[in-house]
Formats: structure tokens, C-alpha cells, sequence
């Protein structure tokens, strides 16, 4: 089982919010939350088309909740769920010492806090579990999601040129992050 302690915030707004480990049985709200935030931005991997079905994501989340050191946690606020987190470790015993995290937000939680009480949430879970490295890809037009990995300590350690096809025919370079631990 996870060891992840519940986090209460309330965002600038003062809207109060719990930021917890999501369940297995919770599959279909992670569903249609991934269904409203791809087609609210283009700074997803994937298109709301490409949105993984509630069984897919069951069978995900129940691999998760037997896992010891990657975590998925889920912001609800008023029963809705308004943002995700997603922390994974590495299993080779040279890499272990690295973990992925990624976030995803409702628009309209956008710059209220919620990014930053789930990147420190993160951030505690993997330094308790042992990372040294914490490693995330970005879309270089996210200017939003890039200040907030830059104040939480993350650095550009790369970048691939035209990584994402975006919708109006553009390309957009994908940047890589690490923050040390």
C-alpha cells in the first residue's frame, strides 16, 4: 500500500481541496476528468480522442495501488476532481534512483496553487522513497507549466525539436526537466 498522507490546501480562490492517492474504483472520474483537460488544452501527450477508456484506466490504477513507489493522486474539491498527479520510478537498480512526474489540471484551476500543492506532494512521496532525481517533459509553449516546474526547482536539461504535431499544423519542441534532490 501507498504511503501517502491525505494534503488539505485551499487554493487562492479559497476553494478547499484534498489531495489523496486515487482508487481503482474511481476509474470513471479519472476518465471523463482526462476527457474534459484534453480537449481543454493541447499541452496533453494525448488528444481527447486518444483518452484511455474507464476499464483501461481500472486496470491501471489497480496496478498502481500494489505498486510501493509510483503514485497517482488525484485533487478533488466539492466532489470533482480538478487535477492529477503521477509520480513513477524506475525499476532497473542503476535508474531507481529516478522518478517521472507529470500533472494535469481543469482549466479553471489554472494559477490558484493547485500545481504547486501537487508537485510538493510529489516531490515529499519520492524523496521518502528514495529518488534523487525527479524527471518531467514539457511542451515549449507551456509557459505556464514551464514557470511552474522552474520555481519548484526544475531545470532544462534538453530539448527535442518538433516532438508534437499540434492541432493547427505547427510543431512544438518538447523540453526536458530535472530537478535533484
Amino acid at each position: 500500500m501507498i504511503d501517502f498522507e491525505t494534503v488539505n490546501v485551499f487554493l487562492e480562490n479559497k476553494r478547499h481541496v484534498t489531495i489523496r492517492p486515487v482508487f481503482s474504483s474511481e476509474a470513471d472520474e479519472v476518465a471523463e476528468f482526462f476527457k474534459i483537460v484534453t480537449e481543454e488544452t493541447e499541452f496533453l501527450s494525448k488528444q481527447s480522442d486518444e483518452a484511455s477508456s474507464p476499464a483501461e484506466i481500472g486496470r491501471f490504477l489497480q496496478v498502481l495501488e500494489r505498486s510501493e513507489n509510483s503514485l497517482f493522486l488525484v485533487a478533488k474539491s466539492g466532489g470533482e476532481v480538478i487535477g492529477m498527479g503521477q509520480v513513477v520510478f524506475r525499476n532497473r537498480k542503476k535508474s531507481r534512483h529516478r522518478a517521472t512526474v507529470s500533472v494535469a489540471i481543469k482549466r479553471k484551476f489554472w494559477g490558484l496553487g493547485l500545481g504547486t500543492a501537487l508537485m510538493k506532494g510529489m516531490t515529499a512521496f519520492s524523496e521518502k522513497n528514495g529518488a534523487k532525481q525527479l524527471e518531467l517533459t514539457v511542451m515549449s509553449e507551456n509557459r505556464r507549466a514551464i514557470n511552474l516546474y522552474e520555481r519548484q526547482g526544475f531545470v532544462e536539461v534538453g530539448r527535442m525539436p518538433n516532438a508534437y504535431l499540434m492541432k493547427d499544423g505547427s510543431f512544438c519542441d518538447e523540453i526536458s526537466m530535472v530537478k535533484i534532490l
